[in-house]
């Protein structure tokens, strides 16, 4: 968690963005030198916290997913402003920046409860599949979601040049007339109009099929736990990533 807040807390200041879960970021309050150094602190007393647990596989884990984090981005800096990226590059991206966090999390759960190595495996795999997941709805919901109900700021994505799925399937299905008018609007950062473009076109529609598609990816993983609470709940957890609205 303490990671994850780290990484949020960066990301608010790549983006410049003022607003996160409903109240000002660390950014927009104190600057972006406190924010910097808050995030470097959350990181630093995470790995504090797991040196006491007296494994040092949580730590060689913990640095390897932090490590991919920085990876995904970075290429996605590289990759600002670049209307030819397509699919393969986006997924890239949000496996390193978004689902590894969140599938080594759930690989260490079942690696400290005990599990074998099946149910290990099958777990990462779960949290990398969500994750992807998630982060394609956050995307959605930076294009058309309400900043007062999201509770972060939205089109930021927009304002920073990052082309996500939607506006990439949107693209690659467009003819050389339909392109230029999309990237006339991603260029001037029209979010009003892109939006009403890309939910026209079904674009919307298909990057949330996507993602409802690796949500029953990620619930088959978890078959061969057998029932319990547990499972139930991480179902539960996963069928909610394509509901949720903030």
């Amino acid at each position: 968690e303490m990671i994850h807040m780290a990484t949020l807390v960066h990301d608010d200041v790549l983006d410049d963005a003022s607003i996160r879960r409903g109240g000002q970021t660390i950014n927009a309050l104190h600057g972006n030198e406190m924010a910097v150094m808050l995030g470097d602190y959350l990181i630093s007393n995470a790995f504090h916290l797991c040196s006491q647990i007296g494994d040092p596989g949580i730590n060689t884990r913990l640095g390897c997913v932090t490590n991919t984090l920085c990876e995904g981005e970075l290429i996605q800096l590289k990759h600002r402003n670049n209307h030819e990226l397509d699919e393969v590059v986006y997924n890239t991206i949000v496996k390193k920046k978004t689902a590894s966090l969140i599938g080594a999390s759930c690989r260490m759960g079942a690696e400290l409860s005990g599990a074998d190595q099946d149910a290990v495996l099958s777990l990462e795999r779960f949290g990398v599949s969500v994750g992807v997941a998630f982060q394609i709805t956050d995307d959605v919901l930076d294009l058309v979601g309400v900043q007062e109900v999201v509770g972060k700021s939205v089109g930021k994505d927009l304002d920073k040049g990052k082309l996500t799925l939607p506006t990439i399937i949107s693209l690659a299905q467009s003819d050389a007339s339909q392109r230029r008018v999309l990237l006339d609007l991603v260029d001037s950062c029209d979010l009003a109009g892109l939006k009403a473009i890309l939910v026209k076109d079904g674009s919307i529609n298909k990057a949330m099929e996507r993602a409802a598609s690796l949500v029953e990816e990620a619930k088959s993983e978890l078959v061969g736990l057998g029932p319990s609470l547990s499972r139930d709940l991480l179902a539960t957890l996963a069928d909610g990533v394509l509901d949720r609205q903030f």
